[in-house]
């Protein structure tokens, strides 16, 4: 048994798969190794691959080789994310030496790289112990699944509008001890004004910008322990960034998440504001001054008539931070001098 690619596009290609990669597959095609040996060759590159894809793309192929009998339905949520966690690295990954178990989704894409590459025929045990096959495709030969295979990855590998890249950015807003979230949908389009980004780069900033919009506020990095965007207590930063495919994305957006892309949003760059902002307390260092400011009127909680109702305080800080210097440290002030809590209080900076 015999089956090559003819085309003129390669499929190494289309799955990322790095020229070293792409060279021991060869070399696998042509050798005496066994598919035990390659196990963890052929595991690597099906996991390469996988981490360049879409959600989209994921989908598509998983739709289509349960359409075509390869798939049984109810086990199919067990499988599709056996090699999807995109965030390890191979050599992070749990394999197995002797564990031969493929996803379903794993398999059609090592199928279809066998085609490309020259090694169906040593594919045959992995074939039948990892498809439990409909009686609707029982009489279809290993040949005719790796040619559907092949196919169904090349086609939509090569689909545009599978390729883009739907994400739901969560935002987490907070006031007080209130919490809460909200989830807009973004796609990542690559456009001239991005092409300095990386596609993380973008999606860092897009967050950002997304959750800024929330409440249009100031850039914090030091008041809350987290960096945010801050009015008045009113907060608000990103905290999640989950990729959805194409059909969900436009379910989403039917009923009436908000949608945003690169080319509509103001990108934040998150890191160039930590920059500014370490830089900014190191430059005013040197401009830290020292305020009086006369306090009266002073009404505290419990109504001590003997207690002082006007007295001076001294307070040491930027000129800039004066203002908020007052409203978060008059109270605590009097409190520790005289003991007791304020209710209210007027003041004048001297």
């Amino acid at each position: 048994m015999s089956i090559y690619s003819t085309t003129q596009i390669h499929l190494n290609d289309l799955l990322s798969l790095p020229a070293e990669l792409q060279r021991k597959l060869q070399e696998f095609a042509t050798s005496e190794q066994s598919t035990d040996d390659a196990l963890n060759l052929l595991k690597e590159a099906v996991a390469v691959a996988v981490g360049a894809m879409t959600e989209s793309q994921i989908d598509e192929i998983i739709a289509d080789v349960e359409d075509y009998g390869l798939i049984d339905a109810t086990t199919i949520d067990d499988q599709v994310n056996y090699y999807a966690n995109k965030d390890m690295t191979f050599e992070e990954r749990d394999f197995d030496e002797n564990d031969d178990e493929f996803s379903y989704l794993g398999m059609t894409i090592l199928l279809a790289l066998g085609v490309q590459n020259g090694f169906v025929e040593k594919l045959t045990d992995l074939f039948e112990h990892n498809f439990l096959l409909h009686e609707n495709i029982d009489y279809h030969t290993i040949e005719d699944v790796c040619t559907h295979c092949y196919a169904s990855v090349m086609s939509t590998m090569q689909d545009p509008a599978l390729a883009a890249k739907y994400y739901v950015f969560v935002s987490t807003w907070r006031i007080g001890d209130v919490t809460g979230e909200d989830r807009q949908l973004y796609k990542a389009t690559s456009t001239d004004r991005n092409a300095a980004l990386t596609h993380q780069e973008e999606l860092e900033q897009a967050s950002w910008a997304v959750a800024r919009d929330l409440n249009n506020g100031k850039f914090d990095e030091h008041c809350y322990g987290q960096p945010c965007f801050d009015v008045d207590g009113f907060i608000v930063y990103p905290s999640d960034i989950i990729e959805v495919t194409a059909k969900k994305f436009e379910v989403l957006a039917s009923v009436g998440m908000s949608v945003n892309h690169s080319g509509n949003i103001d990108l934040f760059d998150i890191n160039a504001a930590m920059v500014d902002e370490n830089d900014d307390v190191s430059s005013h260092d040197a401009q830290i001054e020292t305020f009086s400011v006369l306090v009266d009127n002073i009404v505290y909680d419990e109504g001590h008539d003997l207690l002082p109702t006007e007295m001076e305080l001294t307070f040491e800080c930027r000129r800039e931070d004066l203002e908020m210097q007052l409203v978060d440290g008059i109270s605590d002030k009097i409190s520790e001098i005289t003991g007791f809590c304020v209710k209210s209080y007027t003041s004048l900076v001297k």
